[in-house]
């Protein structure tokens, strides 16, 4: 997200510079073990981007993670109770948001039916696969590879996070933007 040429939209008036800063936060709070912080910048997150279902995604699991291999059940019961607040807050953003554009539309598909207006959805990365493909296929050969060693690079990088033993929450966090990114027919 931070990366050019894409970082430019940073500078304009979009929700990606918000959505930015409250994921960072929040995936840092949860990194931190401020599990309430971490559902509470999830949610505003989730208000601003449906991206948001990543950084809940990632507050979630990784409370999860943290709650199943902690100590003994009842020992610290005060870093639970937030576990568990910051859980059950972390998707209430996204959920808002994807609620609230159904309620507008009078559907509860009613993001879902707007995206395929747009010609954006998800088809698991069939589109994805379309467009390299006509690249690979047509006289930007060249450019086609370069696309292909760019997502080997990206796939790699994040196999190499993995056997690392990066932190859950950032795993989590890149694992969906990563199937949302390349997943995604636009």
């Amino acid at each position: 997200m931070g990366g050019l040429p894409t970082a430019i939209v940073q500078s304009m008036a979009y929700a990606e510079s918000l959505f930015t800063a409250l994921a960072a936060r929040a995936v840092h709070a949860a990194l931190s073990g401020r599990w309430v912080w971490a559902g509470v910048l999830s949610t505003l997150a989730g208000l601003t981007r449906p991206l948001g279902l990543a950084v809940a995604a990632a507050v979630v699991v990784a409370a999860l993670v943290a709650l199943t291999s902690g100590s003994e059940p009842g020992e610290d019961r005060p870093t639970r109770w937030r576990m568990v607040v910051g859980m059950a807050l972390a998707p209430v953003g996204w959920v808002s948001y994807v609620a609230w554009v159904g309620v507008r539309r009078g559907s509860p598909l009613g993001y879902l039916e707007i995206q395929d207006q747009w010609g954006n959805g998800f088809d698991g990365g069939w589109a994805f696969a379309g467009f390299v493909w006509h690249w690979l296929t047509g006289p930007g050969f060249v450019a086609g590879l370069g696309l292909c060693a760019a997502v080997a690079v990206v796939a790699w990088l994040y196999v190499l996070c993995i056997r690392q033993r990066q932190p859950m929450a950032l795993l989590v966090f890149t694992g969906v933007v990563l199937v949302l990114a390349l997943g995604g027919s636009d």
